[in-house]
């Protein structure tokens, strides 16, 4: 993946399964670093994901016009939480699958919408300290409306927030985030408000966080 500068002189000389689940494999690696200190670690092996911005231009229903996209959320419950999070929505790349045709089958299950226009917007690692899982960022314009498809075990609901108040939150501090406590989400809403809002947006939020 580019950004990762090879090591010279790492090696892994054992790895022993510790767990192994429907998802996730533990593994206890020893390796030597290229200083030549031999460490033991353990490792996280887990699926690909893909995250999607789905931006709706479409008219609300009161009438209105285009006017500033609304970024489609999944309210899901998330057990491991204790409730439920707003999330944009996101899934495993299955086996062998393009991360493409991951983000829209889940875009499409989780929310009912297709889009007709797909923009690959980066791809970066989610706890490099602990895996090598990637996570694939897209932004889903031009929306079609659909049907759900969810699992039994997803238990979620479709919000709609316009971007510019989501952008706001994310970038108010800790107090103002009660609504994104998710970090490919938080990541995802800065990354669109920065494509679509452009930079009068951020010059706008700064001179108001300045004024007394």
């Amino acid at each position: 993946m580019r950004g990762v500068r090879e090591a010279d002189g790492f090696a892994v000389i054992e790895q022993r399964t510790g767990y192994q689940g429907s998802v996730v494999r533990v593994a206890s690696e020893r390796f030597r670093m290229p200083n030549g200190i031999e460490c033991e670690y353990d490792v996280l092996e887990l699926p690909d994901v893909v995250a999607i911005v789905a931006l709706d231009d479409r008219p609300t229903a009161g009438g209105g016009g285009r006017g500033v996209p609304r970024v489609v959320l999944v309210e899901q419950l998330r057990h491991a939480v204790g409730g439920f999070v707003h999330e944009i929505p996101a899934g495993h790349v299955d086996g062998g699958e393009e991360p493409l045709v991951s983000a829209r089958r889940e875009l499409r299950e989780e929310t009912g919408f297709t889009a007709r226009r797909w923009t690959p917007l980066a791809s970066r690692f989610t706890i490099p300290g602990l895996s090598a899982q990637r996570m694939h960022y897209f932004l889903a314009e031009d929306l079609e409306p659909g049907q759900q498809e969810l699992d039994d075990t997803e238990c979620l609901s479709v919000r709609e927030v316009p971007l510019d108040e989501l952008a706001r939150e994310a970038l108010g501090g800790a107090d103002s985030m009660a609504r994104i406590v998710d970090a490919k989400t938080h990541i995802g809403v800065l990354y669109a408000a920065a494509l679509r809002l452009g930079g009068a947006f951020f010059d706008a939020f700064r001179r108001e966080e300045a004024k007394p």
